[in-house]
Order: C-alpha cells, then sequence, then structure tokens
C-alpha cells in the first residue's frame, strides 16, 4: 500500500486525536454518510467518506501510520 500521510513529530498528537474521534464518532458519521458525503478535515488530511467502510478504512490507515511512526522512533 503506498503511503498516503506522513506522520511527523509535528503531528502525531493531531494524528492520534483524529483517530480516537473517529473511532468514538464512527456509528454517527456512517449514518450521515447515508444521507450526503461526509468530509473530515484534520491537519494537511482532507478526506471524504461516503460509506462507514470508508471512515473505517481511514482509520485502519491511521493506526498502521502511527504504529509505524512509534516503530521507526524507537
Amino acid at each position: 500500500m503506498a503511503k498516503t500521510m506522513n506522520i511527523t513529530p509535528a503531528n502525531i498528537e493531531l494524528c492520534e486525536s483524529a483517530k480516537a474521534e473517529l473511532i468514538e464518532r464512527l456509528e454517527e458519521l456512517a449514518r450521515m454518510t447515508r444521507r450526503y458525503p461526509v468530509e473530515c478535515v484534520f491537519g494537511e488530511f482532507r478526506r471524504v467518506f461516503a460509506t462507514k467502510a470508508d471512515i473505517q478504512k481511514l482509520i485502519d490507515e491511521l493506526a498502521e501510520e502511527i504504529s509505524d511512526y512509534y516503530r521507526r522512533a524507537a
């Protein structure tokens, strides 16, 4: 999979916070996508969700990228 985001010391907290918010609001956001696409913007990242799967994909990507960031930092 090609890298879609670059997590750095400057944005790690923002990425962790965004992931936590997406997880917390997953069902609410998924319901919203049934009526219209939902835009998510955090830092320099922008995504548009059309389905719950789109939201889950970003959560998974963030989790993987955050893990990679900490693995590289160790």
